[in-house]
């Protein structure tokens, strides 16, 4: 007898630290429910807290009862007065504490990891816009370059013009024709002219205003050959 009254006891203590426990362990989200440690150890043990919180329910010294999740679950969820459901018990501490210096932890690394992800992602983008723009900038003043040539000389002809842009894409100044080169001193000229204005007439162009520090000045180089 002595025994059955100590283990009593033993029990009545037990479910008191219990009640005592989820009642006083609160939280930033009210709906998270925080059990002892020792409750959260095994389906039995969730099932012993989850009798005791419910039979202090049914005396008005918790005022949430537990149920199973569903059916064949071993998992037991807190519900209210009005039957809502609340989140499943996790230990103050623990990873599923969203509290919890691990769970800040982890919410923080997995932050810093989604950041990086971008950070990598953007500079890849940047890298594929930083190498793509000149060829962008050359097609977009091919569609206004109408001299045609069908001499089989046509790929001696180049000529150089510097270009000064604004951010918007549109021209800071007039393109000045620095070079000329190809074996008519006539045909290159036509080139030199009609390429100039090929870049006047397509302006404004759609570049990447990130790198406007690239492309604010383009000392570019057309070739007849390309342009047609």
């Amino acid at each position: 007898m002595r025994f059955l009254g100590l283990l009593f006891l033993c029990v009545l203590g037990l479910s008191a630290h219990i009640v005592w426990f989820a009642n006083n362990h609160k939280g930033s989200d009210p709906k998270i429910e925080y059990w002892p440690p020792y409750c959260t150890l095994a389906p039995i043990t969730i099932d012993g807290c989850g009798v005791v919180l419910s039979l202090a329910n049914y005396f008005g010294q918790y005022p949430y009862y537990f149920a199973y999740l569903e059916t064949g679950s071993r998992a037991r969820i807190r519900v209210d007065a009005y039957g809502i459901r609340y989140a499943l018990p996790v230990t103050p501490g623990s990873l599923a504490d969203p509290d919890s210096n691990a769970a800040k932890a982890a919410v923080a690394a997995d932050k810093a990891a989604r950041q990086a992800s971008e950070q990598t992602a953007r500079s890849a983008e940047l890298a594929r816009r930083e190498k793509a723009w000149p060829g962008d900038f050359q097609r977009a003043v091919k569609q206004c370059f109408h001299f045609i040539y069908r001499g089989r000389d046509a790929d001696q002809y180049e000529v150089d013009i510097d270009i000064e842009l604004a951010i918007d894409g549109s021209l800071a100044s007039e393109p000045a024709v620095v070079a000329i080169r190809g074996p008519s001193q006539h045909v290159a000229q036509y080139v030199a002219d009609s390429a100039k204005r090929a870049v006047i007439e397509c302006r404004p162009y759609r570049l990447p205003q990130e790198l406007y520090e690239n492309w604010k000045h383009i000392p570019m180089t057309f070739g007849l050959k390309d342009l047609t």
